[in-house]
């Protein structure tokens, strides 16, 4: 792939980078919120990682920021659990197992050929306003009102 640059925010330890790829990964330790989102909004593509951890129906907060920025995610996730359903619902990206390389590299693949042809995908935008942080919060907002008035 021409032109590859992944860079890592708030990574704080633990990745290690083969010697091969050393040039084109860049790892940031601490970046203010307000730059990631600035961050992702510009990306070409956003990489989701997220092993199973025995747990189903938890969303990770970053799924989140990363719908609203409104780029193709590459997600290497549990293709059975709720965040790989909602990035199909919302037409935003390509969804592989956590531990099939295979399936990583058609979505990495699939993506690169996205941005090669400076297409883009058809995103659900009405489905992902509706999980945005101030609609979440409105929702809950409006739950909690509703158990003191029972």
């Amino acid at each position: 792939i021409d032109a590859l640059i992944v860079n890592f925010l708030g990574v704080s330890g633990g990745i290690l980078i083969p010697k091969t790829l050393k040039e084109i990964v860049n790892c940031f330790e601490r970046v203010e919120y307000e730059q990631i989102i600035t961050v992702l909004k510009t990306s070409d593509a956003l990489l989701l990682i997220q092993p199973g951890n025995g747990f189903k129906g938890l969303f990770s907060g970053k799924l989140f920021d990363y719908l609203g920025a409104m780029r193709p995610i590459i997600a290497a996730i549990d293709k059975t659990d709720v965040a790989a359903a909602l990035i199909k619902d919302c037409n935003a990206g390509f969804v592989a197992s956590f531990d099939d390389e295979k399936e990583i590299a058609n979505a990495i693949l699939s993506a690169y050929n996205l941005w090669k042809n400076k297409d883009s995908l058809m995103f659900n935008e009405e489905l992902i306003l509706e999980h945005h942080r101030s609609k979440q919060v409105q929702k809950l907002n409006q739950l909690i009102l509703s158990l003191f008035h029972e």
